[in-house]
C-alpha cells in the first residue's frame, strides 16, 4: 500500500481495508531512527482472492486527501510476522496442562529428555542453529496464523509449553522480525517460567 497519508495510523488503514474482507494484519513501514511513517505499508489478508479484490476496489481510492496505491506484494518470507496483530494477554496465574489445551492439542508429543549436563535452552538453541532459516520462517508463519485463528488455544499451548515460547522468541532474534525492546520483554517473561 503506497501513498499513505503520513498522519494515518495502522488502525485507520485496517478500517479502510476491512471493507473488502478480514484483515489479518497491517504493518506500516516507519523510519528506524525517527519512528515516522515512510508513507507505505503492507496489508495481509487470509487469502489471495481477498487481496486481489482489495487491489481492484481500493487502488486509487482517496484517503486523507491522497490516492492510495494498492498492488500485490511479491512473496517475501521476511515480511511474515511483521503485522500489528497481537494476541491479548489473558490474566491468570495457573499454568494449563496438556489436557486443558483441548482435543486438538492434547495429543502433543511429550518431547525428548534433556541429556545430563545440557539445558533445555541449549537443546533449543542447537536445534534452531541446525534448521535452515527458510524452515524457521515457515514455522513462525504457521505459528502466527495459529495465534490469529485460535488465540485461546495458542495462549494455552504457550503457557503449557514454555520451551516452545522460548524457541519462538529465539527464532525471531536473527530474523529481525520484532524490535529488540519486545524481545527483551519476552526474554524476561520466559526467564520467570521454568523450561521443561
Amino acid at each position: 500500500v503506497g501513498n499513505v497519508p503520513y498522519g494515518m495510523m495502522e488502525p485507520q488503514l485496517i478500517d479502510v481495508f476491512k471493507t473488502v474482507g478480514t484483515v489479518i494484519g497491517f504493518r506500516l513501514v516507519t523510519d528506524r531512527d525517527t519512528g515516522e511513517s515512510k508513507g507505505y505499508g503492507f496489508c495481509e489478508f487470509a487469502d489471495h482472492e481477498t487481496a486481489l479484490c482489495a487491489v481492484h476496489r481500493i487502488d486509487g481510492q482517496e484517503v486523507g486527501r491522497r490516492q492510495l496505491r494498492v498492488s500485490l506484494a511479491d512473496s517475501d518470507p521476511f515480511l511474515e510476522g511483521k503485522t500489528t496483530v497481537r494476541g491479548e494477554l489473558i490474566e491468570g496465574s495457573e499454568t494449563p496442562t496438556r489436557r486443558d489445551l483441548g482435543a486438538g492439542l492434547a495429543g502433543l508429543p511429550p518431547g525428548v529428555p534433556v541429556p545430563s549436563g545440557t539445558t533445555a535452552t541449549d537443546m533449543i538453541n542447537e536445534t534452531l542453529a541446525t534448521v535452515g532459516s527458510m524452515r524457521v520462517i515457515e514455522v513462525l508463519s504457521h505459528m502466527k496464523a495459529f495465534v490469529i485463528t485460535h488465540p485461546k488455544q495458542a495462549h494455552a499451548l504457550l503457557r503449557a509449553c514454555p520451551q516452545l515460547s522460548y524457541a519462538l522468541v529465539q527464532a525471531l532474534r536473527p530474523n529481525n522480525l520484532v524490535s529488540r525492546d519486545i524481545l527483551q520483554v519476552c526474554h524476561a517473561l520466559l526467564i520467570s517460567s521454568p523450561l521443561r
